[in-house]
């Protein structure tokens, strides 16, 4: 009798959980959140947890939600701070809940990384996170970019190298955009970003990806800027590439007609055509007006 009893209760708590995660008012905020009305999915959020207290979903999607608001408003540093710890409490609560869930667990290890001295922290959680689920795309993604810190952060080049060959296994196009940033913004190897946009364009021409990376390095580089020019404006005639990061602290996936616009009028002001790169920022603007590069191009007095 006590194991019938035992086995009725667990059976109900299980149905309850469902029930929880399977919320039609949860589904209804989580629309908001992937049409990215940030604000309005965050009032939702908020709604469905002082309802359900237990729903680890709505509580992780919250902190994304936080986080693309931020993204989108471009949040002063005091207000991104509050809601920068405001995400973090969402996402430890979403991992209280469900500590064997990988996709919690990794941003709960991102959480932890404030500062220099918590990299080592937050950097074991996501190891075990990936010992949770090893083909998470984000968790490789992110200790790519933990182990590529100097050697005395922790870093390790051999174990950064195989964070990203396996992103670069379990998704191409994001590995591709992970490594035009490192090499453009980190290591600062131009000929290397050159080689690499090279090579994406040669693996798939008619990808809207592989010609914003091509167009994006033509762009920084200075380099090509009449193929970059003309491979931009063909990516905007492809069907965009479906984001895959489900993390509160995976970046604005780039490609996007915003940005694909925003890189043609940065190219046109390199090869001095002043209207078609003003028109193309505006456009960009137009598009996102939270595009703060296309804004602040804008801001420049016609020459």
């Amino acid at each position: 009798m006590k194991f019938q009893h035992f086995s009725a209760c667990v059976a109900l708590l299980l149905s309850l959980l469902a029930a929880v995660q399977a919320s039609p008012v949860y589904d209804a905020a989580r629309g908001l959140f992937e049409q990215h009305h940030f604000r309005e999915a965050e009032v939702a959020l908020r709604a469905v947890i002082a309802a359900e207290p237990a729903n680890a979903a709505a509580c992780h999607t919250l902190a994304r939600a936080i986080y693309g608001r931020l993204q989108l408003e471009k949040a002063g540093k005091e207000d991104s701070e509050a809601a920068a710890k405001d995400m973090a409490q969402w996402i430890a609560r979403a991992t209280e809940l469900e500590p064997t869930n990988a996709a919690y667990l990794r941003d709960f290890g991102m959480s932890q990384i404030t500062g220099v001295t918590s990299i080592k922290k937050g950097r074991k959680i996501l190891e075990q996170a990936l010992a949770l689920d090893p083909k998470d795309p984000d968790t490789h993604e992110f200790l790519a970019m933990l182990y590529g810190a100097p050697w005395v952060l922790g870093g390790d080049k051999d174990k950064a190298a195989e964070h990203r060959k396996a992103l670069q296994e379990l998704d191409p196009t994001r590995a591709a955009l992970s490594e035009m940033n490192r090499l453009l913004w980190i290591a600062k190897d131009f000929p290397a970003a050159i080689s690499l946009a090279e090579t994406q364009l040669q693996k798939e021409p008619e990808s809207a990806a592989s010609l914003f990376v091509y167009g994006s390095i033509a762009a920084t580089t200075k380099t090509n800027l009449e193929r970059g020019l003309a491979s931009l404006k063909k990516a905007l005639t492809l069907p965009r590439p479906v984001p895959t990061s489900n993390s509160a602290y995976g970046q604005p996936f780039p490609v996007n007609p915003s940005n694909i616009w925003e890189k043609v009028g940065e190219i046109e002001g390199q090869l001095g055509h002043t209207e078609a790169s003003r028109a193309a920022f505006t456009t960009a603007v137009e598009l996102d007006p939270a595009n703060y590069w296309a804004a602040k191009a804008l801001e420049k007095p016609k020459a």
